[in-house]
């Protein structure tokens, strides 16, 4: 149902206006997925290569590489905090302040850790990057925000969900990245025992290379911005009818976004996928490699086919939602398939390796589970509008950050001891550096299923009750609907003055 202009209490539309796009928006949108895929290959930097950073890190952590998840889990409660900052500046001052905010907190961030592969005592190694890390949270939780603003205010509505879906792709990009680059890296750098030199580790090398290239991608996307925008982030003409129309003050919108209930069902399953997809991606190797999977695989493989099928899927979904609509409808499809996906991927990444059928099961989550992401924060905005974007966006984002740490409360504890049919000599942790000596090892198949059941329950609610009112869509059209009237309304009295 259209919202007309009269029922918003807006004036009608200025016939003269004209809805324009800018090159440059090319380049902010590249900046801007930069620095999104920057922030997340900064935050899961040491999941991909977990034992060998235990070895390079030393000390107590050579014995519990578990320790090393702290580098990751840290970003969650920070990102929490700071969600709520980075939405309010988004939907009040504009794009700029956020975004220089998010470039000039993680580059910052990623030279101290550059700075940490230079110090020798584990410990203080250790907490200089937790340090590190969480300041990666607080940029994190500003640029994380970015895809719904910049696709809205920069883009027209036939670019949008394409934009967003660009930008939004970032966060698993910059985490395919990660899992691509940081093993590459690490053994391509490592040393062979006997070309140590004295007080010299085998990975010293490795880690000191992988934190200057982090350093110096983020650091690009972060002098783009500083360059091509310019405060408060706005191009000079609208690029549609409600890309620069106001919005609710902040605390209004998320007050209207929390009475909401609508958006309180789609924020409710969303977050609470994102809390097992976060999860699976921090912890992914220690899920897989006390059930005897290749070391590739673990640290790797799995997350590479997991996020390459989701991006190749949701650049089809974006493409074939702008062109035919429906948005809820392949929304509702999807859950199904990542409900599917789950139950498929938990099995068989909790037994045996069987790689054929764990890279099946991966490929197809991947391809449910992604295209939900853009397709949420849309829906986020079209139900909420007129709240601005990046409140109604980044308070899914921000809950989403919630979810990750309190489903890592159930998570952890219900780990067990591995099965006493688990054969550890047929199938043995191939993780292991040598030298680390005894490794513990448990099995998560409870905690992964235990955290799958309750998203599912909440899904179930959405898929049920949830309906869109496609409230700024319908703005849009009826904004351009009565403008067109104008026009010809001013040819038609012009025509009937020359006669």
């Amino acid at each position: 149902m259209a919202i007309a202009l009269k029922e918003r209490n807006l004036a009608p539309p200025d016939p003269n206006v004209v809805y324009k796009v800018y090159p440059v928006r090319w380049i902010i949108l590249v900046a801007c997925m930069l620095l999104v895929s920057g922030s997340h290959m900064a935050w899961l930097t040491f999941v991909p290569v977990q034992y060998k950073a235990a070895d390079w890190m030393g000390g107590q952590y050579t014995s519990d590489p578990s320790l090393l998840n702290k580098l990751a889990t840290v970003c969650f409660p920070v990102s929490f905090v700071f969600g709520f900052v980075g939405a309010y500046l988004f939907d009040t001052l504009g794009s700029y302040v956020p975004l220089m905010l998010g470039g000039w907190t993680l580059t910052p961030a990623m030279g101290l850790r550059v700075v940490a592969v230079y110090i020798e005592d584990p410990d203080t190694r250790f907490w200089l990057i937790f340090a590190a890390q969480a300041l990666t949270g607080v940029s994190l939780s500003m640029l994380s925000l970015s895809p719904t603003k910049i696709a809205a205010v920069w883009f027209a509505e036939n670019q949008r969900t394409l934009a967003n879906t660009l930008i939004t792709l970032m966060l698993p990009g910059g985490i395919l990245f990660t899992y691509v680059i940081s093993p590459l890296i690490v053994d391509s750098f490592a040393k062979d025992e006997a070309d140590l030199t004295d007080g010299e580790g085998k990975f010293d090398s490795s880690f000191e290379a992988l934190m200057w290239i982090y350093f110096i991608w983020n650091a690009i996307g972060t002098l783009l911005i500083t360059v091509f925008m310019r405060y408060p982030g706005t191009p000079p003409s609208p690029a549609s009818p409600t890309s620069l129309e106001k919005v609710l003050p902040f605390w209004q919108g998320i007050w209207r976004c929390l009475t909401n209930p609508m958006y309180i069902m789609l924020c409710a399953t969303m977050s609470c996928g994102l809390g097992v997809i976060s999860i699976l991606m921090v912890s992914l190797p220690t899920v897989l490699c006390p059930w005897g999977f290749d070391d590739k695989w673990a640290n790797s493989w799995g997350i590479v086919i997991l996020i390459v099928s989701g991006t190749i899927s949701s650049t089809f979904f974006a493409i074939v939602v702008d062109k035919f609509g429906n948005m809820v409808t392949f929304m509702r499809v999807l859950m199904v398939g990542v409900l599917i996906g789950f139950i498929m991927f938990i099995w068989f990444a909790t037994t045996e390796p069987n790689y054929v059928a764990f890279g099946f099961a991966t490929a197809f989550l991947g391809i449910f589970a992604y295209p939900t992401l853009p397709m949420a924060y849309e829906l986020s905005v079209e139900t909420t509008y007129p709240v601005g974007p990046a409140t109604s966006a980044g308070l899914n984002w921000i809950i989403s950050s919630l979810a990750s740490f309190l489903m890592e409360l159930i998570y952890i504890p219900l780990a067990k001891d591995m099965p006493e049919s688990h054969d550890s000599e047929l199938y043995p942790n191939k993780c292991v550096v040598d030298g680390d000596g005894e490794v513990a090892d448990q099995d998560y198949r409870i905690s992964l299923y235990a955290i799958t059941a309750f998203t599912a329950i909440v899904a179930l609610v959405w898929f049920v009750f949830y309906r869109c009112p496609y409230h700024r869509r319908s703005l849009d059209d009826s904004t351009r609907k009565e403008q067109l009237e104008l026009k010809a309304g001013v040819v038609n009295e012009g025509m009937s003055k020359s006669e």
